[in-house]
């Protein structure tokens, strides 16, 4: 597995979960200029949504050297996702409800069928994003964390 391939599987493995009850569409490289989708199933119906899966960088742990070389490398991604209500409460369940989601999707398949050792949300920033003319956003940034060991290291 090489780096692209583990950010691919990534996005599949949360890009499943998108469209069912809470979960809005998952892009991937996109700003929010392509608009927030209303949610209008599950807990959440009536707000908007937006999830945007942003490829991240590599980082090598390191090397087993010998006949073979294998590297131990770290592939991170953010989630950013960005929710709509009117109250501050159905906010918060709405942005809760699709952490959660993508946190069971993670725990469904912890290895990514067999491709990484490991991954993970390793960092939830919650962000109280009041932009002018656009009332009653919140957001967070997940960071996605995955370890796997490759033959070259990238």
């Amino acid at each position: 597995m090489v780096s692209d391939g583990v950010l691919d599987a990534m996005h599949a493995a949360l890009a499943g979960v998108s469209g069912a009850a809470d979960v809005p569409e998952l892009r991937r490289n996109e700003t929010l200029d392509s608009a927030l989708e209303e949610v209008t199933n599950g807990a959440s119906a009536g707000t908007s949504a937006w999830s945007n899966f942003v490829d991240g960088d590599l980082e090598r742990i390191g090397e087993a050297m010998g006949g073979d070389y294998a590297y131990e490398l770290r592939q991170s991604a953010l989630v950013e996702i960005v929710v709509r209500a009117p109250e501050d409460a159905g906010r918060r369940a709405a942005l809760a409800a699709i952490v959660d989601l993508y946190q069971d999707a993670i725990e469904a398949d912890p290895t990514l069928a067999g491709s990484v050792s490991v991954w993970e949300i390793t960092d939830l920033q919650r962000d109280n994003l009041a932009e002018t003319g656009v009332p009653n956003i919140k957001g967070a940034t997940l960071t996605l964390s995955a370890e796997f060991i490759a033959d070259r290291p990238i």
